[in-house]
C-alpha cells in the first residue's frame, strides 16, 4: 500500500535575505497489506512547483525493501531519622499545595504510576494515540503540543537521569533507549568500571523517572490524556493497548532533521526569522490529522525548538502554556532550590550561568564534544556574561580576557589586594573584595551563581577567569559544607548526599543538575552555553516561568505574522 501526502524539501540557505524556497514533493507511507482494507490519501500537487527532476532530494525510494520497525511506514524521499518539614507554593497560584519532610529512609522515589495505562477491558477502541522517541525534554513539548493538535493520547515515556541517549539514526536510538531501559543498576555497580562499561554500554550511570516525578501528576493530564510508558519495547502496544501492527504509522527518521510539522502552508519569507536549520520535509497538521484511521502515529525524534512551526493564534498559544507547564513541581526540587536562593539574596538578585564544560563529571562520556571546545566555549560565554548582564563595553570585556589569559598561564594565580568582605546574607560573604563603587567594574560585584558539571570549579583552571573576576562568585559545592565566607551547614544539602532512590543508588549526581537549573531560573538573566539542550531548556523555559518578563506574562494575544517563523525558531539546538 502507498500513501501520498503533500510535503516540501527546502533549498539551502545561502544568505538570511535569500528566500526560502519550499517545493513540493511526495511523501510516500508504505506498509504490509492490511485484510479486506486499502487505505489511500490523496494527493494534491503544488501547481508552482518545479519538477521533479529539479527538486533537491535523496536517493529515490526502493520499493522492494523492507520497512525498519514497523509494518506501516511513512517513507521519505530523501542525617538519618530526623525529619524537617517544608511548604512550598504552587507555581500557578502561590498558594501552599504541599508538605514534604525529609523521609526516615532516606528514600526518593522516582517512580510513579500517576498516569497508569488502563485495564485492557477498560480501552476504548476510539481512542488514538501519539508516541515518540525521547533524549530531550524539548521533545516533550513538541510532544504533547502534537498530541493535542491531532487529538491524541500521548504515551509519554520515562525521563533519562545522567548520560543521556544522544540522537543516532534508527534503528540505532530505539536500540539504544531500549538498551539503558534493561540495564540492571545492580550488576553495574557491583563490577569494575572497565567492565560494567563494557556490559552496561553508554547507559551505565543512567537512572529512569516519571516525568510525573518532576512536573507533578496534575498539571499536565488537567490539559490533555496521557499514558506513561514504561518501555521502548514495541510489543508493548499490542500488550498494553491491544494495538496490532498494521494500526501502526511510523514516521521514518533518517536524519537528525527529517521532518518539522507546520500547520499553516505559507512559506518562509527573505525577512523571517528564519530557522538556521534545514528539514527534509514538512508536515502539515492536516496530513498527520488524515492518518486518523491509524490507531497509533509513531514518531522518532521530536527534539528542537524549530521542530514546530506554528503560526495560528490558537495553536501558538497552545505551544507556550504547554511550556510553562514544564517547570519543575518536584517539592524537595523546589525547596531545597529556594534555600539557596535565599542565602544569594533572593530571586532576581544575582545571575545564572549554566556553564557546560564537558567531561569533568564523572556521568559525561569521555567523547564529549564540550570537552574538546570547552576554552573556547568558556571565553565566549564570559564575554557574553560581561556584557549582557553586566553591561560592560567590548574594550574592557577583552582586557579582562587578556588579563586572565595572564592569569591562568602563571604558576601562581594573582590576587587582588585584600580588603573587607561584603556579607549578602548574615551567613554567606563575597569570597574576593567587591570593586570600588568607582571602578568601572563595579557592576561585576552583582552575585553570579554558575551551575557546571567540573566536580571541582574552584580549582578548574576553565573556570578561573570567573573567579578573579566576580567578587561574588559561587557554586553548589560552596553550599555543601561551611567555609570563611560561608557559616551556616545546610542541612538539605546534606540529606541530597545521602539520598537513594528505589534500588538503593546514590541520586545526589542525578538530581544536582535540576536542583541547579532551578537555582540559575530564579536569577535576575541567565546566560547558557551554546549548544547545550539543558542550557536553552533552563533559559527559555524554567527562567520564563519562574521569572517572567512584565511584558511576557500575557502570550494570550500573540500570534506571529504572517511569514515569519515562530519565536521558537530562536532556541538554541545541539
Amino acid at each position: 500500500m502507498v500513501v501520498r501526502l503533500p510535503s516540501r524539501y527546502k533549498l539551502p540557505l545561502f544568505a538570511l535575505s535569500c528566500l526560502v524556497s519550499i517545493h513540493t514533493i511526495n511523501f510516500a507511507l508504505r506498509s504490509r497489506p492490511i485484510p479486506q482494507e486499502d487505505h489511500h490519501l490523496s494527493v494534491i500537487r503544488d501547481p508552482t512547483a518545479p519538477p521533479a527532476d529539479s527538486v533537491l532530494s535523496s536517493p529515490p525510494h526502493d520499493p522492494t525493501a523492507s520497512p525498519i520497525t514497523a509494518p506501516n511506514h511513512a517513507s521519505l524521499s530523501s542525617s538519618t531519622g530526623s525529619r524537617k518539614h517544608f511548604k512550598y507554593h504552587s507555581l500557578v497560584d502561590d498558594q501552599p499545595i504541599e508538605e514534604w519532610s525529609i523521609p526516615k529512609d532516606d528514600i526518593i522515589r522516582l517512580k510513579r504510576k500517576d498516569w497508569p495505562v488502563p485495564a485492557r477491558d477498560q480501552l476504548d477502541p476510539d481512542t488514538k494515540y501519539i508516541s515518540f522517541l525521547t533524549h530531550s525534554g524539548l521533545s516533550l513539548i513538541n510532544a504533547l503540543t502534537l498530541a493535542k493538535l491531532t487529538n491524541r493520547t500521548l504515551l509519554i515515556p520515562q525521563i533519562t537521569l545522567g548520560s543521556a541517549v544522544a540522537w543516532v539514526p534508527p534503528p540505532l536510538l530505539q536500540e539504544h533507549i531500549e538498551q539503558a531501559e534493561k540495564t540492571d543498576i545492580h550488576d553495574c555497580r557491583s563490577t569494575r568500571v572497565e567492565e560494567r562499561k563494557a556490559k552496561c554500554g553508554l547507559f551505565w550511570k543512567s537512572r529512569r523517572a516519571s516525568w510525573s516525578w518532576l512536573l507533578g501528576p496534575r498539571g499536565l493530564t488537567s490539559r490533555q490524556p496521557l499514558i506513561e510508558r514504561y518501555t521502548h519495547d514495541r510489543t508493548w502496544f499490542q500488550t498494553a493497548l491491544n494495538i496490532q501492527p498494521h494500526e501502526i504509522i511510523t514516521m521514518p527518521d533518517p536524519d537528525r532533521r527529517s521532518y518539522r510539522v507546520i500547520d499553516t502552508d505559507e512559506p518562509d519569507t527573505p525577512n523571517s526569522l528564519a530557522s538556521p536549520y534545514q528539514y527534509s520535509v514538512d508536515l502539515t497538521l492536516d496530513d498527520l490529522r488524515e492518518m486518523d484511521h491509524y490507531k497509533l502515529l509513531e514518531f522518532g525524534s521530536l527534539f528542537g525548538g524549530t521542530r514546530l512551526r506554528l503560526r495560528r493564534e490558537e495553536n501558538w498559544r497552545f505551544y507556550e502554556e504547554t511550556k510553562r507547564e514544564m517547570r519543575f513541581r518536584d517539592p524537595m526540587l523546589d525547596r531545597f532550590s529556594e534555600v539557596i536562593v535565599d542565602k544569594l539574596g533572593g530571586r532576581g538578585q544575582y545571575v545564572g550561568l549554566h556553564l557546560r564544560l564537558g567531561a569533568h563529571n564523572d556521568f559525561v562520556h569521555s567523547m564529549d564534544a564540550f570537552f574538546d571546545e570547552a576554552p573556547q566555549r568558556t571565553e565566549f560565554v564570559f564575554r557574553q556574561l560581561c556584557s549582557e548582564q553586566y553591561g560592560l563595553d567590548d574594550a574592557t570585556i577583552s582586557s579582562l580576557v587578556a588579563r586572565n589569559r595572564r592569569i591562568v598561564a602563571a604558576v601562581k594565580p594573582a590576587v587582588r589586594k585584600s580588603q573587607e568582605l561584603s556579607f549578602i546574607t548574615p551567613s554567606l560573604a563575597c569570597p574576593s573584595p567587591l570593586y570600588d563603587e568607582s571602578d568601572r567594574l563595579a557592576p561585576l560585584n552583582t552575585p553570579l551563581y554558575i551551575a557546571t558539571d567540573t566536580l571541582t570549579p574552584r580549582s578548574d583552571s576553565l573556570v578561573t577567569m570567573f573567579i578573579e573576576t566576580f567578587p561574588c562568585v559561587f557554586f553548589l559545592s560552596d553550599f555543601q559544607q561551611t567555609s570563611n565566607f560561608h557559616t551556616e551547614a545546610v542541612p538539605e544539602m546534606e540529606f541530597l548526599e545521602r539520598a537513594t532512590d528505589e534500588e538503593g543508588e546514590r541520586l545526589r549526581p542525578f538530581l544536582e543538575p535540576f536542583l541547579e537549573g532551578l537555582i540559575v531560573a530564579k536569577s535576575k538573566g541567565v546566560v547558557g552555553t551554546p549548544k547545550s539542550t539543558f542550557s536553552t531548556f533552563v533559559k527559555t523555559i524554567l527562567h520564563e516561568a519562574y521569572m517572567p518578563n512584565d511584558g511576557d506574562e500575557d502570550h494570550s494575544s500573540y500570534k506571529p505574522p504572517l511569514g515569519a517563523s515562530s519565536p521558537q525558531q530562536q532556541l538554541q539546538q545541539a
